[in-house]
């Protein structure tokens, strides 16, 4: 196994993703969240998942993994917020169960952190602004064909950032 050590970050929503850093900083991987359709209702693939951290966790040296916090919104419907704990719940069993090191990141902390400076606002349009700033040759499209970039892979990476500079 790799000596080096790695940084997980998960914006666990159906649009979210996974990215993960060396300790140097630099994208070593991202995935974006891997999602099956169940009815009309996306949903995340926890077999895809548990598959992509179990080959991680056996290539790289793992230091810690941020996983977002999930809370139901303001005047988000019972569905949604049901599917958003549901997606919540599943990560955390993987994490869980795979016995990878993890930690529940809330939104506020991660995003006072990243987006220092700057005033209150869409944290979608920052999130991929700054990721632009700190990783500027990377690609946050979710595939070749999309023009716009994939705020999920975005905040991600933050989170990821996020956690790697608590810890070093």
């Amino acid at each position: 196994m790799n000596t080096e050590k790695y940084f997980i970050g998960i914006d666990p929503g159906v649009a979210g993703g996974i990215v993960c850093l060396d300790d140097t900083g630099a994208i070593d991987e991202k995935l974006v969240m891997p999602i099956i359709k169940i009815g009309k209702r996306n949903r995340l693939n926890g077999k895809v998942i548990t598959k992509w951290f179990k080959s991680v966790s056996t290539e790289k040296n793992i230091r810690m993994i941020a996983l977002e916090e999930q809370r139901p919104m303001h005047k988000a419907g019972e569905v949604a917020t049901f599917g958003m704990g549901r997606g919540f719940g599943m990560l955390e069993g993987i994490l869980i169960g795979l016995d990878l090191p993890y930690e529940i990141i809330r939104p506020i902390d991660w995003q006072k952190e990243m987006f220092k400076g700057k005033p209150k606002g869409n944290t979608k349009v920052y999130s991929k602004e700054i990721a632009q700033q700190l990783f500027p040759k990377e690609d946050f499209k979710k595939s070749d064909r999309c023009t716009n970039l994939h705020d999920g892979l975005t905040d991600a990476t933050l989170i990821c950032e996020y956690i790697r500079r608590k810890i070093k």
